[in-house]
C-alpha cells in the first residue's frame, strides 16, 4: 500500500492546505459555541418568563392578603381611624404599632374580640411579610437574569466578530497557497 506524498515543493501549497485545515475546524468551533450560546439564552429567557410569572402571582396574592387584612382591620376598628395596609408593606413592627395604637382606642370588650380576630388574621400578616420578601427576591433574580441575557448576546456578537475577522486571512491564504 502506497501511501501518496505531499508535494514538497512549494511551502504556499502548506499554508494552503494549513488554513483550509483551521478554517474547517473554525469553522466547527465558532458554530459549536454559537449553538451551545443559542441554547443557553433560549433557556434563560424560559426561565425569565417562568420568574415573572411568578412574580405576578405573588403580587396578586399580596394584594389578596393586603385586602383581607384590611377588611379585618376595617371592620374591627372602623374605617375612619384605621390606616390600611398597602401592598408595599414588609414591616412588621410598623403594623403591630398601628394596631397597638388601635387597642389603646377600644373599650376591653371590643379588645379582647379584636385580639381574638387579630389572631386568626396573624397567619394573614405573616404571609404578607414573607410574600413581601420574595417579591423582593423575585425582582433581584429577573434583574440578574436579564443581566445575564445581555452578557450572552455579547458573548456571540464577539464570537461572530472574531470569527469574521479571521475568515478573510485564511481564505486569503488559501487562495495564495493553491493558486501560486
Amino acid at each position: 500500500m502506497n501511501i501518496p506524498n505531499i508535494p514538497s515543493d512549494n511551502l504556499y501549497k502548506y499554508i494552503a492546505l494549513s488554513s483550509l485545515t483551521v478554517l474547517i475546524i473554525s469553522t466547527i468551533y465558532f458554530y459549536n459555541k454559537e449553538m451551545d450560546i443559542e441554547k443557553d439564552t433560549y433557556l434563560m429567557n424560559n426561565e425569565l418568563k417562568e420568574i415573572e410569572t411568578n412574580t405576578k402571582l405573588l403580587q396578586l396574592e399580596q394584594d389578596f392578603l393586603v385586602s383581607s387584612f384590611n377588611n379585618v382591620l376595617t371592620q374591627l376598628y372602623g374605617e375612619e381611624q384605621l390606616v390600611l395596609l398597602d401592598s408595599s408593606w414588609s414591616d412588621t413592627g410598623r403594623i403591630s404599632h398601628l394596631l397597638l395604637e388601635l387597642n389603646k382606642k377600644l373599650s376591653d370588650e371590643k379588645k379582647y374580640e379584636a385580639k381574638t380576630e387579630l389572631k386568626k388574621t396573624k397567619k394573614d400578616l405573616l404571609s404578607i411579610r414573607m410574600n413581601a420578601e420574595k417579591l423582593l427576591l423575585a425582582t433581584k433574580i429577573l434583574e440578574n437574569r436579564t443581566k445575564e441575557i445581555a452578557v450572552k448576546e455579547l458573548e456571540k456578537d464577539r464570537l461572530k466578530m472574531g470569527y469574521f475577522l479571521i475568515l478573510p486571512v485564511l481564505l486569503i491564504a488559501i487562495f495564495v497557497g493553491f493558486y501560486l
